[in-house]
């Protein structure tokens, strides 16, 4: 059966991020584009605990088969290790997702990142993070869904 067009396209949007401000402009947008929207902030809590968390919760909704979108920043994403949580359970559910990095760092200090560390960036999009000028990004991050 096929959604009607002002369904939302997403099923879940999930935000992993350690910059609250952030996150809290990305759930505003993600809520116009999906009926679940969660965030998993890694400001105050171990990154593993919460990288945990994220990656439980991530199976759970593959393995019913649902749509998901993963927003994540530059440092939760990398040095988090939010993007490895994201390979392994991807593999083991043999679904994929959308991934997303929103971050005020440039391409080519993200991709250094990833190098510096031996994880492929394959299928992530980036859109930069401007807290100045928020239409810019948002513009580029709706674009996305």
């Amino acid at each position: 059966m096929k959604k009607p067009k002002d369904a939302p396209s997403l099923d879940h949007v999930f935000i992993v991020d350690a910059f609250d401000p952030r996150a809290q402009e990305i759930e505003a947008l993600a809520r116009k584009h999906s009926s679940s929207v969660r965030v998993f902030s890694m400001d105050c809590q171990d990154f593993r605990e919460v990288c945990g968390e994220f990656a439980d919760a991530l199976r759970v909704e593959l393995e019913q088969r649902r749509n998901v979108m993963v927003c994540f920043g530059a440092v939760s994403g990398v040095r988090g290790g939010v993007v490895e949580a994201l390979n392994q359970v991807e593999k083991e559910a043999g679904r994929g997702t959308r991934r997303v990095i929103v971050s005020c760092l440039h391409g080519n200090t993200i991709n250094k990142g990833f190098r510096k560390r031996g994880i492929p960036r394959d299928g992530i999009r980036h859109v930069r993070y401007d807290g100045d000028n928020p239409n810019r990004w948002m513009k580029k991050f709706e674009d996305l869904f």
